[in-house]
């Protein structure tokens, strides 16, 4: 009876470290993360580009916001609502 609860409680234990060394270690799960070599640029107006890295402070930074537009774009989760003055070559994909 004793070895039961035993194994039992080394069971919770491992489960419990397991938890931890998932969500509390950072370190590890950067050391995990998959290497980004490549990058996208584009120009913009100096109060554009004031605008964005002020914006994007509350949610992250930069670069957390432009790797989830381009990866909500690849993955089909951005919907771009057209401006009154459309671009045609952006807005016309055939």
């Amino acid at each position: 009876m004793f070895s039961k609860k035993f194994n039992k409680v080394l069971v919770l234990f491992h489960r419990l470290r397991l938890y931890c060394k998932h969500f509390l270690n950072r370190s590890h799960d950067m050391a995990t993360k998959i290497q980004k070599s490549k990058f996208l640029s584009l120009r913009v107006t100096p109060r554009t580009h004031k605008a964005f890295i002020t914006k994007a402070k509350q949610f992250g930074g930069t670069s957390e916001v432009l790797d989830e537009l381009v990866t909500a774009f690849l993955e089909d989760r951005l919907t771009i609502t057209p401006p009154t003055n459309r671009k045609e070559s952006l807005y016309h994909v055939s």
